[in-house]
């Protein structure tokens, strides 16, 4: 099955909580590792989002397809020598999770302001990256005081090898947290965004109430 037949079928997938949730779920391909042929075709497929984890192999495909309009969502972890280069080129960043990062996306960006996501951590692990959701509220109330940056929801990357019930625990606390958060943000309606799911679990987290999804293989195929 090539790239487009593949995009068909999520598509179709993702149609089916259209009803669920006003809209179909926002489908973002991560292209980490793939070539510009993969992401034209992908393109081509009707792809307008794209996700890469890594500054340095994103900018040359950035700059590769400034032909077509797509836009770029860094879902990688941040780094903080990268900020100027995130806040420059890309539409959308993920994985905010500190107020370092925060302000410097902010200096840096010039012109429309850029999409972020507070990157959620459940897991009760300072190994893993994230807000924990009792310093929420502190993160969101620093964001929201940055006028280059424009709050739109939440992200959240389960720790792997969770079993299918693990993960719908996991999602559906996350939709709860996401929940609770519109009820105190500055601009409720801008806060639409709940990022969610890859390929391997994507169905569970539409279930739990994801409307942005990250999926790399099972659009492009298995890496090589």
């Amino acid at each position: 099955m090539n790239i487009a037949a593949r995009i068909g079928e999520i598509r179709a997938q993702l149609l089916e909580n259209r009803a669920r949730l006003h809209d179909a779920p926002r489908l973002i391909a991560v292209s980490k590792t793939r070539s510009i042929e993969e992401i034209r075709c992908a393109a081509a497929a009707g792809i307008q989002d794209f996700g890469e984890n890594y500054v340095q192999d994103a900018l040359p495909k950035i700059a590769a397809t400034r032909d077509i309009k797509v836009n770029w969502h860094f879902i990688g972890r941040i780094q903080s020598n990268k900020v100027r280069d995130l806040a420059q080129h890309f539409q959308w960043i993920h994985t905010l999770d500190r107020a370092k990062v925060a302000h410097g996306l902010n200096r840096f960006r010039h012109g429309e302001p850029i999409n972020v996501c507070i990157q959620l951590d459940l897991e009760a692990d300072d190994r893993r990256y994230g807000v924990q959701a009792n310093k929420l509220d502190a993160l969101i109330c620093d964001v929201e005081s940055l006028p280059n940056l424009h709050l739109r929801g939440l992200m959240l990357m389960p720790a792997p090898g969770k079993d299918e019930q693990a993960l719908q625990r996991v999602f559906a606390e996350a939709k709860g947290i996401f929940d609770a958060a519109k009820g105190g943000v500055s601009d409720p309606d801008s806060w639409d965004t709940l990022s969610m799911g890859m390929s391997g679990d994507y169905a569970i987290a539409l279930e739990a109430g994801s409307n942005c999804v990250r999926i790399g293989t099972a659009i492009f195929g298995p890496r090589t």
